[in-house]
């Protein structure tokens, strides 16, 4: 397993969703676990829980799977004058201007795609003449969770900058903040910018453009999967148009030969989407003493000795890579006698005198994508500054070569390790990923001089393969370019700065206009015409490259490749949620052929069979009589421990029935779900009235201990396997109670979802809680208030034994001894003692159930249930739940100064942030069901009940407050909360709704009730 992929599976916490980079096996489809982002041919961007990565490594489809590695921006040290910003071009020197005279070329019609950080988007350079802007599009990655594909930053389009320009301060209208002196804004005025504010204009100054800022927030830092999203998103916006992108940035790191998955899949797209070309910075890593290399044999031994200057809160990691058909032991030793020794295929700690670990030797063996051996060596942030050695012997030698790189520390240049100056080796420095086949790699020299001599900084190959690195060279050094502004009304001006970083994107914009001249031709085509033009150098030097760049020459030669018809540009993957129209509602009646549509019914809270793994508490399972009894026999402490939701789970599924099994029916109380499964079975599948469609009936159970938040990858990852196994595009989500927050949790979660998802139906849906919650803290469960659960439990339980009537009522009155035995275990469940309700004990529970405080009342309720809240409007509810009970809140008294109500109080903290995150969220399609009629908690004082819900939720919250335009709604009379799905009516209800969204049934109003249109052939089966 891949060094980093180990520290990534062991420095966070297990349910932790992670993102990776993956390499599928030749026609595999991705298993389940795996949500795919981004895909470039074999190799994807994913997302998936910290505790499947395992599994997933080891997975037949995976031939390849990487943890993300970060990079930074190339900006060398010599800068100058980094402090002068040039209101005009006062400061002009030959060299400056880069547009060839006569070149009639401008980069109109293409895109030029930065990757790179902050953008002063306001920058008369990026502006058209009449004031608007030249960006496309804007993504800024630093923003977290957010729905759209990737699932974080925020994007802006064309429209949304041009509103931003005209106020006054346009950073903070867009929300976007800017920095001075940024490198981004420095590399798109070298590539594109149109001199508007006084100074040269970029090479490209017509072409339309796309800035992506990469990483989270931190320091200019982003991973390498934000840059293959980020060319994901590039090749999206840029639909068919030609598109050059820029990538000035770089790490020291890595197998050097072209390998890297993220190289891979560069290449991948450069291949098969013409008009494309990806354009790299070499690195500025020359003199850095960064990098060694050497020759063993067997028996012979080589030391490799660093050294580690001031600490940081950054990492230390060091690679050496070796041929695969070599042997080696590693071994590390630091300051005070820290050391360990790893054989092929091993991994050691290193730990202090005193047992502290500061760091891990990694020895992998072939590594998949190059069949290569590495050894990586990693360091806490805590390990000592100091002098370090790594060793290597050789064992098994028929090549011997190696070669060893220190990563580098972007976020603190004296923190950076080196090499002795007099050991270190000055080629071979490239920088990481700027060693793939069929990208374009830029060295910098200095054009302001007439000799235009090499800079000191300026990296070289060769590759660990044995390519040349650089391709070619352009001036980088003092390049006057547009200097970013953090505060809009500075005037607008100019900055030098120095790098290969500086060097690239005078090719990115020269690939733009030879885009214009020759329209999208193939990357070979491009590099032939680009490398052709390239002008003469006099001395034969590797860091040269083929020579230096000739902007008119190259656009020239490109210009004869008009004469040939270019490829097809296929069309992009597809829309960018953010820019895109939401779909439009499913085509109902088309009547050609039996579509397939799958069910997926989600349960409420309770609604899953559970079994409380080394625990002596039995099972949770309704339709077990002897199972429920065994709660009410339970001690109070064994409750504690084992609802608790830290303690571990495992869902029951032990059904006879290999189909149901399979698809998780016996994951759900027969009693309670069974009548709807079969029901809608009968109804798609067996030939009755909805026999146009085909609708597999699927249920997926849930620790409902857990936040809903947290279920949002395991349903996400249910979706996929369910489409995958049905063959079927799009499937329905049927939500009971609780099950309903947690669909929509997991929409927002994963907003690539909603267009796997044809509609949902929500069944008794709690939308913004359900009052019954809250009181129960003051009066814990009791059987006298909260009697109509225990009613619906008897009759389930009487039929499991076998003595129903069959009769349609959810209520038997032949029942009463059943009746109140089932009240007294649902009391017993909740208290410490079985004689009556204990409040206190209640809320010690909800200290350890986050799924149920996230049933509280949230702030989208109407605070008439609650005088307390209504008489302070402007503070959350959730910050009143959390005061004590003499202050009016939820956190009994006894609790105040006791762990358990400071967990209570974290976890009403919680349901507060779930709430405001899923608030007014939900699927465009979406249906409502719900009933009134049956005496329920409307006021938190427990004597003010009405007849205003389904015993459990109040109508004002199952109608949904916070959804504007439901696709249908039907609301019932009688029917109650748990026991919904046995009656007759609301079966019928769903049914017909499922047929109304998959497009079987009849165009329903939106505020109208279903028709039955196929209900009444239902109830034969």
């Amino acid at each position: 397993m891949d060094p980093a992929l180990q520290e990534l599976i062991a420095e966070g916490r297990p349910e932790d969703e992670v993102a990776i980079v993956v390499r599928l096996q030749d026609k595999a489809e991705p298993p389940v676990g795996m949500r795919l982002i981004s895909r470039f041919g074999p190799v994807a961007t994913a997302r998936a829980q910290r505790d499947e990565l395992a599994r997933l490594h080891a997975d037949p489809a995976i031939a390849s799977l990487k943890a993300p590695r970060l990079y930074a921006k190339e900006l060398d040290a010599i800068h100058e004058p980094l402090g002068v910003a040039l209101e005009g071009i006062e400061d002009s020197q030959p060299g400056d201007e880069r547009r060839p005279a006569g070149l009639a070329e401008t980069g109109k019609g293409t895109i030029v795609c930065v990757i790179d950080w902050s953008c002063d988007f306001a920058h008369p350079d990026f502006r058209h003449p009449d004031g608007r802007t030249r960006l496309l599009a804007l993504w800024d990655q630093r923003i977290g969770r957010a729905e759209n594909r990737y699932g974080y930053g925020r994007m802006h389009d064309r429209a949304a900058i041009d509103r931003a320009l005209l106020q006054q301060d346009p950073f903070v209208a867009l929300g976007y903040p800017c920095t001075d002196r940024a490198h981004g804004t420095h590399v798109m005025g070298i590539a594109a910018g149109n001199g508007r504010a006084g100074g040269p204009a970029g090479v490209a100054p017509e072409a339309d453009l796309i800035f992506v800022h990469l990483g989270n927030g931190g320091e200019d830092l982003g991973s390498s999967i934000e840059l293959l999203e980020a060319v994901d998103f590039a090749v999206r916006m840029a639909g068919d148009r030609p598109l050059a992108i820029n990538f000035s940035l770089g790490r020291h790191a890595g197998p050097h030969d072209g390998t890297l998955l993220i190289e891979r899949a560069i290449d991948w797209l450069l291949m098969n989407r013409p008009g494309t070309a990806i354009v790299q910075s070499t690195g500025n890593y020359y003199s850095r003493d960064v990098h060694m290399n050497g020759r063993i044999s067997e028996a012979r031994i080589a030391r490799l000795p660093f050294r580690l200057g001031r600490r940081d809160t950054q990492p230390v990691s060091v690679e050496i890579w070796y041929k695969g058909a070599d042997e080696f032991i590693a071994s590390a030793r630091g300051p005070d006698g820290v050391a360990a020794q790893a054989p092929l295929g091993g991994k050691a700690e290193l730990r202090t005198a005193a047992g502290q670990e500061v760091g891990r030797l990694y020895h992998r063996r072939n590594d998949p994508n190059n069949g290569d051996n590495l050894i990586n060596l990693f360091l806490n942030p805590h390990a000592k500054s100091g002098a370090w050695e790594l060793q290597i012997e050789g064992i098994d030698v028929v090549d011997g070569r190696w070669h060893a790189w220190i990563e580098r520390n972007a976020a603190c240049a004296p923190c950076q390790g080196q090499f002795p100056s007099d050991l270190s080796a000055s080629d071979g420095t490239t920088g990481s990923i700027c060693n793939a086949l069929r990208t374009i790699a830029v060295g910098a020299y200095d054009g302001h001089d007439p000799a235009h001599p090499l800079p000191p900084f300026s990296s070289v190959g060769p590759t660990r393969d044995g390519r040349r690195k650089p391709l070619l060279a352009a001036p980088g050094v003092r390049t006057l370019s547009v200097r970013s502004r953090a505060d809009p009304a500075a005037a607008p001006g100019y900055v030098r700065m120095s790098g290969t970083s500086m060097a690239a994107p005078l090719v990115t914009g020269t690939l733009a206009l030879m885009l214009q001249a020759a329209g999208p031709q193939r990357i070979s085509a491009l590099r032939r015409c680009l490398f052709a033009s390239l002008a003469p150098v006099s001395e034969d030097n590797a860091r040269w490259g083929y020579g230096k760049l000739d902007i008119m020459a190259a656009v020239v030669r490109a210009r004869a490749l008009a004469q040939k018809p270019p490829p097809k540009v296929p069309s992009p993957a597809g829309p960018i949620e953010g820019f895109a129209a939401p779909p439009p509602p499913p085509q109902r009646g088309s009547g050609s052929g039996r579509r397939v549509v799958p069910i997926v019914v989600l349960p409420g809270i309770m609604g899953t069979r559970l079994d409380f793994t080394n625990s002596p508490l039995p099972r949770w399972d309704p339709d077990n009589a002897a199972a429920m009894l065994g709660w009410f026999r339970a001690d109070p402490d064994d409750k504690l421990r084992g609802l608790d939701m830290r303690s571990r789970v495992t869902i029951v599924a032990d059904g006879k029935h290999a189909g149901e099994h399979r698809r998780g029916w016996d994951q759900l109380p027969a009693g309670f779900y069974r009548p709807l499964l079969t029901a809608i079975d009968a109804a798609f599948n067996r030939g009755g009235a909805g026999a146009a469609l085909r609708c597999p009936v699927w249920a997926m159970g849930y620790d409902w201990r857990q936040s809903n938040l947290d279920h949002a990858h395991h349903l996400a990852s249910y979706v996929d396997l369910i489409l995958k196994t049905e063959h079927a595009p799009q499937l329905i989500l049927l939500t009971h109670s609780m099950g309903g927050l947690m669909a929509r949790a997991a929409l927002v979660a994963y907003p690539r979802l909603a267009g796997r998802i044809a509609g949902v139906i929500h069944a008794m849906q709690p939308a913004v809680g359900a009052v019954v919650a809250a009181r129960r803290f003051r009066t814990g469960f009791t059987y006298k208030i909260d009697g109509s659960l225990g009613e619906a439990m008897a009759e389930m339980l009487k039929e499991q034994v076998g003595s129903g009537d069959g009769r349609d009522g959810w209520y038997d009155e032949g029942a009463e001894a059943k009746k109140f035995a089932a009240n007294w275990i649902m009391q017993a469940v909740f208290s410490s003692t079985k004689l009556g309700p204990h409040p206190e004990y209640y809320a010690r529970l909800m200290a350890g159930v986050a799924g149920a405080n996230e049933l509280l009342p949230s702030d989208g309720a109407d605070r008439g249930w609650w005088p307390h809240a209504a008489k302070r409007p402007t503070i959350s509810v959730f910050d009143l739940y959390a005061a004590g009970w003499d202050q009016g809140g939820l956190i009994p008294t006894g609790l105040r100064h006791d762990p358990a109500g400071d967990a209570l109080a974290q976890r009403l903290a919680a349901a507060k942030a779930f709430h405001d995150r899923v608030g007014g969220r939900y699927h465009p399609v979406t249906g409502l069901l719900y009933s009134d009629g049956l005496t329920t908690d409307t006021q938190f004082d427990p004597q003010q009940r009405h007849k205003a819900g389904d015993g459990t939720v109040p109508t004002f919250s199952a109608r949904a407050p916070d959804l504007a335009a439901p696709h249908f709604v039907h609301a019932f009379s009688g029917v109650e909360h748990a026991a919904c799905f046995r009656n007759k009516a609301f079966r019928a209800a769903v049914i017909d709704g499922i047929a109304y969204i998959a497009g079987g049934g009849p165009a329903l109003g939106r505020v109208q009730p279903p028709k039955f249109a196929v209900a009444t052939q239902l109830e034969t089966a």
